[in-house]
């Protein structure tokens, strides 16, 4: 198929940050780890770097995973449904938490490379990663991203904004 991507040319998210995103695939990612899923957005750079990814991994299930140690969280729920799904990574840097939503729940969550600013990278990408190879199979429909954690009522709120649009 054909894949399009967004490259910004900037890093415009923080250490603290929130990723939200509407997506409508029925694939997976390559693997697990966060350079290997098939990309949502990211901050990827090659080898160990404080980097960061976010999409979906080789078993249809969400996944963020940042910093040297490319420590990875996947959610519990698949999102390769093939249907509307409202997805979320929060990563609060001083505590390594990374927390996962799917259609405004918390769905997983867990711990990896505290106190790492994810510096590595100069550009972010929408769809894709850096090299292209992981792009998104599907459709992206919004995608909203903050320079803090948003809390649970936060994501929850911006989901029940927007469901109506995706017929959800």
């Amino acid at each position: 198929g054909t894949y399009n991507r967004l490259e910004i040319n900037s890093i415009f998210l923080g250490d603290d940050m929130t990723i939200q995103a509407w997506i409508n695939t029925s694939n997976v990612g390559q693997d697990t780890w966060h350079y290997l899923l098939m990309t949502i957005m990211a901050a990827e750079v090659g080898g160990p770097g404080n980097d960061w990814g976010f999409g979906i991994n080789n078993s249809g299930k969400l996944a963020f995973g940042a910093g040297t140690s490319d420590t990875t969280i996947a959610s519990t729920s698949s999102v390769n449904t093939g249907t509307w799904t409202n997805v979320a990574a929060t990563r609060v840097k001083s505590s390594g938490l990374i927390t996962l939503y799917i259609n405004g729940a918390s769905n997983g969550s867990g711990t990896g490379n505290a106190g790492n600013s994810l510096t590595s990278s100069t550009k972010v990408w929408i769809g894709s990663g850096q090299d292209g190879g992981y792009s998104f199979g599907g459709l992206i429909g919004e995608v909203i991203a903050y320079t803090s954690a948003l809390s649970a009522t936060d994501i929850q709120t911006n989901y029940n904004k927007t469901r109506s649009v995706y017929g959800v």
